[in-house]
């Protein structure tokens, strides 16, 4: 299934991918990623995100937000549309 990728979260993967240049400089040496992986979010050091940690982490803005929890796996439909009926 191909959902539609609004315009403003195009340019907000795009200041992503920008800010990821000065990461891999400041981790130098350490900064570690697979052969053709190369993610948008990665750990400090390049890798995968802990997905324990990253929820603990999503957490934290949606708390400040005072908006209803749902889990992250939710969170990745917020953007999609219901499919019409055939």
């Amino acid at each position: 299934m191909v959902l539609p990728l609004p315009e403003f979260c195009a340019r907000a993967l795009g200041e992503r991918r920008e800010l990821q240049e000065p990461e891999r400089k400041i981790a130098g040496e350490h900064w570690s990623q697979e052969p053709d992986h190369d993610p948008i979010f990665s750990s400090e050091h390049g890798g995968p995100i802990d997905p324990v940690g990253f929820s603990r982490t999503f957490d934290r803005p949606v708390k400040r937000a005072g908006v209803r929890r749902i889990t992250v796996r939710l969170a990745r439909h917020t953007c999609g549309r219901p499919r019409s009926p055939s």
